[in-house]
């Protein structure tokens, strides 16, 4: 673990001496590194001053005691929002913000950013109401909110449920750009979204990792496990809320897509199957740039969080599951052993096997069991 630990250090000493190189050497200006890296221009100046003051041993990644806490915030701050937050947890974050400035405004501190009381009120409650439309705008960088609407979808050369469908389509907050889409025929649940978000953010890779989001909202939903995406949380670092207005917006598009469609295919018989894959180029005008280190997953297994979990114990045959069964040479060495299944509950031809949080491997069904 120390071996690790101090190479990532060198990793990271490297980066940070890389970015500011260019304005050591007078190349370019701190803003213009600001904003290609997308890195704050403060912590680009502390980051200078710590060179120049202690060499490469300045940009060392340091382990503070104050880790997981808000290093801006001091007691009577973080106090004075929970004490807010108690008095009505439906507070949106603007008046939050606002009331906060009002009641520090003679004090001599550094006043916080609005981005800092957002988090600080996410976490004292991350999956209540107080997240309406117009916060949205406030806190947007790329890449950091996706938010997910879900309508009605009706055409009538569509071979189900008299041509009415339910299409839900994910998109970056940050400039409305569609990242994707899913058509359904039947009402879309919780388990639709995570399989439609984890879908999202596989199908958007860059290079060797993944770009996943901070929040996603999703509209007109409730959380039915609020156990499982406080794990999502902890897990992807990714906030889950729901209960947002309809995106009128969105409405109008879906709208005018109906007609589109109607024109183009002038009552041929179409299938689900075939919108899911044949509109994207229509649909899908997302693209990933800049992404800061935050939003960046090089552990592709982290999503499996998103999938259903069950325990099992691993037999001499193999493992049986909702009446299939699951056979493979891998998992001879553990036999007796019980392991963790996570799996796609739309598709359960493939099981991931996980011990002690651990991916160990995939198994395929071999055979369905009645």
């Amino acid at each position: 673990m120390f071996c690790t630990n101090l190479r990532l250090g060198v990793i990271m000493k490297k980066d940070k001496y890389g970015i500011i190189e260019p304005f050591l050497k007078k190349e370019k200006k701190l803003k213009e590194l600001s904003s290609e890296h997308d890195i704050p221009y403060s912590t680009l100046k502390r980051w200078i001053k710590a060179y120049k003051e202690f060499g490469s041993k300045g940009l060392s990644k340091k382990i503070r005691s104050d880790k997981d806490s808000f290093r801006k915030a001091d007691d009577e701050i973080v106090e004075y929002i929970a004490k807010e937050h108690k008095k009505n947890p439906n507070i949106n974050i603007t008046t939050l913000y606002n009331n906060y400035l009002t009641a520090f405004k003679n004090k001599n501190i550094t006043k916080l950013s609005y981005n800092t009381i957002y988090r600080m009120a996410t976490n004292l409650d991350p999956f209540s109401q107080k997240y309406v439309n117009k916060n949205l705008t406030n806190i947007k960088k790329p890449n950091d909110i996706y938010r997910v609407s879900t309508e009605k979808f009706h055409i009538k050369n569509l071979n189900i449920n008299e041509g009415v469908a339910n299409i839900a389509i994910i998109y970056d907050v940050y400039d409305d750009s569609i990242l994707n889409y899913k058509i359904y025929t039947e009402e879309v649940k919780e388990d639709h979204y995570l399989m439609l978000i984890r879908e999202t953010i596989i199908k958007n890779r860059v290079e060797d990792y993944l770009v996943k989001p901070k929040n996603i909202f999703i509209d007109d939903f409730k959380m039915g496990n609020k156990e499982k995406f406080f794990k999502i949380l902890k897990e992807l670092n990714i906030n889950i809320n729901g209960n947002l207005e309809k995106n009128k917006e969105i409405t109008k598009f879906v709208r005018f897509l109906e007609k589109d469609i109607i024109n183009i295919f002038k009552g041929e018989p179409l299938s689900i199957k075939y919108l899911n894959y044949n509109l994207e180029k229509y649909i899908c005008n997302g693209v990933l740039k800049n992404i800061p280190e935050s939003n960046k997953l090089f552990d592709h297994n982290k999503l499996d969080f998103l999938f259903e979990s069950a325990d099992r114990k691993v037999q001499n045959y193999g493992i049986r599951f909702k009446n299939n069964l699951y056979s493979a040479e891998v998992l001879k060495a553990y036999i007796g052993e019980i392991v963790t299944l996570r799996y796609n509950i739309f598709d359960l031809n493939v099981l991931k096997i996980y011990q002690n949080n651990k991916y160990l491997f995939s198994v395929y069904m071999t055979d369905a069991l009645i």
